[in-house]
């Protein structure tokens, strides 16, 4: 227990808080002095802390960075260090989360006496920043495993955060990415496509959408970049398959269309006319033989018309149906 002389060396602010935990212990890591802000707050450890071992009051897990922390001040009697340490709850099944700066306690010849300690309840602020920490990485589980490329440039256009469809499109590693400037690391054309954009969004602090072709890797992709106070976040997607399933499409429907003129006009032409004169001839007098020969013609030509007819259908459908998708 502290002289009290010793007792008066201590500030009355930090005996008397209620918002700080002022203890000292002896060399021997034993409780002389504890203010009653920390009594109450742990009663539940130690009824009478003076006398006790500061590791009964402790996280066992945390003993031994104490003892380090007060050995660094008894050999640094000049100098404090401040460390976290864990306190068991009151219901023992989670942790009191405490802020402590450690210092060598001397009388007025400089002489050590102990370890006085000043500490505060940091456990609010541990969980939210545990909360943040969980948050930020199940933004970053989500952001690793989207299909899309998505990065963060800082106002200098500078990488501060890729996922791996960046690293794959650009086949280089994080660590070759990040912090370089994005004009710097992509080819010609999207440096060409990207920069205006890129600048006007920062500029007026309004989304950009577009598309581009880079044509050195012959990939399409399509851009989204949204702008925050520190800079760009960017999505893009490679739309290279689907120009290409687009452009087979429209190659299809000009056949389509080839198909549908060559049919109306190439072959439903003549047919027709067949089936003109065959109207024209059946009002002149035919035997009978030559008329059963007039009627299998007829009935062949009107066939042959209507499978026209079929043709011309379907590939009109055909077309229709390719614009649609």
């Amino acid at each position: 227990m502290l002289s009290d002389e010793h007792l008066a060396i201590l500030p009355a602010y930090l005996k008397d808080s209620d918002s700080l935990y002022l203890t000292i212990t002896d060399l021997e890591g034993n409780y002389t002095y504890v203010n009653d802000f920390f009594a109450r707050k742990f009663s539940y450890i130690y009824e009478n802390f003076i006398g006790t071992p500061f590791s009964q009051s402790v996280y066992q897990g945390d003993v031994e960075l104490c003892n380090q922390t007060a050995c660094f001040c008894i050999t640094n009697p000049t100098k404090n260090k401040t460390i976290d340490i864990r306190k068991p709850d009151k219901e023992g099944e989670d942790f009191v989360w405490t802020r402590w700066q450690f210092s060598a306690f001397l009388d007025k010849q400089g002489n050590i006496l102990g370890i006085l300690c000043i500490g505060s309840d940091v456990t609010e602020r541990y969980k939210a920043n545990t909360k943040l920490l969980d948050y930020a990485k199940k933004i970053d589980l989500v952001i690793d495993n989207i299909t899309d490329g998505f990065f963060v440039l800082d106002n200098q256009f500078r990488f501060v955060r890729i996922n791996p469809i960046v690293k794959h499109t650009l086949k280089a590693s994080e660590h070759e990415i990040l912090g370089k400037n994005i004009f710097d690391v992509v080819p010609q054309s999207i440096v060409v496509g990207c920069k205006e954009p890129f600048e006007e969004a920062i500029a007026t602090n309004e989304s950009a959408h577009f598309d581009l072709e880079a044509y050195e890797w012959g990939r399409w992709f399509s851009v989204n970049a949204y702008p925050s106070p520190t800079g760009l976040s960017v999505l893009f997607q490679d739309r290279t398959e689907l120009i290409i399933t687009l452009e087979k499409v429209r190659l299809q429907n000009e056949k389509f269309r080839e198909i549908t003129h060559l049919q109306s006009h190439k072959v439903r032409q003549p047919v027709a006319s067949i089936l003109g004169l065959l109207s024209l001839i059946k009002q002149e007098k035919m035997n009978k033989e030559v008329s059963e020969l007039f009627l299998l013609l007829e009935i062949s030509a009107l066939k042959l018309d209507d499978v026209v007819h079929q043709i011309v259908k379907i590939a009109t459908e055909e077309e229709m149906l390719s614009k649609k998708l």
